[in-house]
């Protein structure tokens, strides 16, 4: 009814009910009269509007009911459906189960989805769950166990045009066990990985983690089944919960893992893929750092494609041992040389004319004052010009030796000369005698010694080069060439002492040096270098010590003389003033012990070493990634397909992880 039409009504009458009112009592109407009407009036219509919405509401409760009806009357076309699930128990069934009805698993839950509506039953005591008044079409159907798999499955529930009126479906379906009790294999194991190189076996590989992964095909052939099937009642797809079980290897090593593997037809249990996955870890493991050996960490990953080893192929050859020789105790000092200025002949010195003079003839002798010894040197004139000026001249020493610049006599006490006039510049070079001053200590070899010094070089006992007559400032080396060679010298080295070679050391000269300065000596005192054993040298495999291990790991160096070392000029060191200490140093555990080792010195230098103990149980590398050493039962477990005897609590499966591909 519309709304607006009944008050428009009501309205009206009310209108004509007010007239009525004012027409006979016109004297007693009030306005409260007319307030209190109309609000009579609007009361009757909100009754009136509550009233015709409750009519509407009925109005629509029945035409869902009659639509639900309608639907209802549609569903019911075809044959009515009774389907009933026998869940399997595989732990101990086989493929007679269906048939004898034991074995099977009573109290499973059994939930039905059909047309957008969830039934749910409970297996019986045959582990048979009843579904009544389904109606054709696919059903989604998921079954739960206690103690076993859960699965899903998707079947066909009759045909529309098969002409029934009802129609009894049954499917079988297995579940498999997750626990021994009900029939599940329980694996158990060791798990091993070379996380420490420096020792003769694996260590556990803990954290590791173990799968177990079944595959729905093996539970399809195991139950003579299919889940693949068209028919009615059949299985068009399943999909299994639990079939995949994992465990991690505990710090003990061990695992154990719950393999749902189940009965099969043969009663043998389904094929399971076992498989130890990629292993992440640190590895403890030998490398050469300088010239000795070191114990490091890396992290790595075990069961992979690629070889761990490869990064440390270097490595895995290492020696097993090394060895350290003490720091030299050589400290050389205080040696140093002089020089002593002697009296020297004036024809060393250079002459040149300053001022020719004139009246000069050929013969004519110009002296010098006398020396100490009343010797005296001259000037002869060989040859002057138009002039009489000297032109050419020699310097006759006339037995004279001066310790400084001789100065001319004068002009007038010149009696050889028939001129004057003439001067002379004179650059006086000096004799040295160069004298060991200090015989220092500690020297195991010749000091680098340099001379600096001005004049024309000649250094007696020192070098042979002949050098020209002309003033240079120049720096030479008596002992070796600057860059560390020596040089066969006069000189000899004596409980640490360097002498001349006569060992006399009333005079201890070594040389006479020609200079216009007096010389000035530097000495650099050598410096002692710690001996070193290259781990080249036991190199496993190296011909020259292919005895190195002998006799139950017995230390040998080679086989001409398996006690005796003769070390190069490389690793002998220098500054070794008293044999040193040599230990054979191993790193990590059963590497070998008890060999000793002497060293003899020789000129500074460690010269040979022999061993005096050879020790045993000394081992070919220091990287050990060949064994899983003497651990009982350690043997490498082939991972894949393995079928393991249902309800057995005594599988064990060892594996060690070798690497992926390395060494092992």
């Amino acid at each position: 009814m519309n709304t607006k039409n009944w008050f428009t009504t009501l309205l009206g009458a009310g209108v004509v009910v007010s007239g009525l009112a004012l027409t006979s009592c016109e004297d007693e109407f009030t306005e409260a009269d007319a307030i209190a009407a109309q609000d009579s009036t609007l009361t009757a219509l909100k009754r009136l509007d509550n009233e015709n919405a409750v009519a509407e509401n009925e109005l629509d409760a029945q035409q869902e009911l009659a639509l639900q009806m309608y639907k209802d009357s549609l569903a019911k076309i075809g044959p009515v459906i009774s389907y009933s699930v026998t869940v399997v128990a595989g732990g101990s069934s086989n493929s007679n189960a269906r048939i004898e009805g034991a074995n099977n698993a009573a109290g499973a839950t059994v939930q039905l989805i059909q047309g957008g509506v969830e039934y749910t039953e409970t297996a019986n005591a045959a582990g048979v769950a009843t579904f009544t008044d389904l109606r054709i079409g696919q059903a989604v159907v998921t079954v739960e166990a206690e103690d076993h798999t859960g699965v899903t499955f998707v079947t066909s529930l009759g045909d529309a045009n098969s002409g029934l009126t009802e129609d009894n479906i049954n499917t079988v379906i297995p579940v498999l066990p997750l626990t021994v009790e009900a029939g599940a294999s329980e694996v158990s194991g060791t798990a091993w990985a070379e996380l420490d190189l420096t020792n003769d076996g694996p260590e556990f590989a803990e954290g590791a983690v173990i799968r177990a992964t079944m595959d729905v095909a093996a539970i399809e052939g195991a139950y003579s089944t299919s889940f693949s099937s068209t028919a009615k009642g059949g299985i068009q797809s399943a999909s299994y919960t639990g079939l995949v079980q994992t465990a991690t290897v505990g710090e003990n090593g061990e695992y154990t893992l719950i393999v749902p593997n189940g009965n099969g037809a043969a009663g043998g249990g389904i094929a399971v893929d076992v498989e130890f996955l990629p292993f992440e870890a640190t590895q403890t493991y030998v490398t050469l750092q300088g010239d000795s050996l070191a114990t490091v960490t890396r992290n790595v990953v075990f069961g992979t494609d690629s070889d761990i080893y490869s990064a440390i192929e270097d490595d895995l050859d290492l020696p097993a041992m090394f060895l350290e020789i003490g720091a030299p105790t050589g400290v050389a000092s205080d040696f140093a040389l002089e020089a002593e200025l002697v009296p020297t002949q004036l024809s060393n010195s250079i002459i040149r004319i300053d001022n020719r003079g004139a009246d000069y003839q050929m013969g004519d002798e110009i002296y010098f004052v006398e020396d100490e010894d009343e010797n005296d040197a001259f000037i002869r004139v060989e040859s002057v010009d138009e002039n009489g000026a000297i032109t050419g001249f020699e310097i006759e020493d006339h037995g004279a030796e001066y310790s400084a610049t001789p100065s001319l006599l004068a002009d007038a006490d010149q009696e050889f000369a028939n001129g004057t006039g003439a001067t002379f510049d004179i650059e006086y070079v000096g004799a040295y005698n160069i004298k060991i001053a200090n015989e220092g200590t500690g020297y195991w070899q010749f000091p680098l010694i340099a001379v600096e010094y001005t004049g024309v070089g000649e250094f007696e006992g020192f070098f042979d080069e002949e050098e020209t007559m002309e003033l240079v400032n120049k720096t030479d080396y008596i002992f070796g060439d600057g860059e560390g060679d020596d040089i066969d010298v006069e000189f000899r080295i004596f409980n640490g002492q360097i002498q001349d070679d006569d060992g006399n050391p009333e005079d201890n000269i070594v040389g006479e040096l020609l200079s216009g300065t007096m010389p000035k000596f530097t000495v650099t005192n050598p410096q002692p270098t710690q001996a070193v054993i290259s781990t080249d040298v036991f190199s496993a495999g190296d011909e020259e010590f292919d005895a190195f291990f002998g006799t139950e790991g017995a230390f040998f160096f080679n086989d001409d003389d398996p006690g005796v070392y003769e070390l190069d000029f490389e690793e002998a060191g220098s500054g070794y003033l008293t044999a040193p200490s040599v230990t054979v140093k191993t790193l990590g555990e059963s590497m070998g012990s008890g060999a000793t080792i002497s060293a003899t010195v020789s000129q500074g230098r460690v010269v040979e070493l022999s061993i005096t103990n050879f020790g045993s149980g000394y081992r070919s590398a220091s990287n050990n990634v060949n064994t899983i050493g003497d651990i009982e039962g350690a043997q490498q477990a082939e991972e894949g397909n393995k079928t393991f005897k249902p309800g057995s609590k005594e599988m064990n499966f060892d594996y060690f992880y070798n690497g992926g591909g390395g060494p092992g």
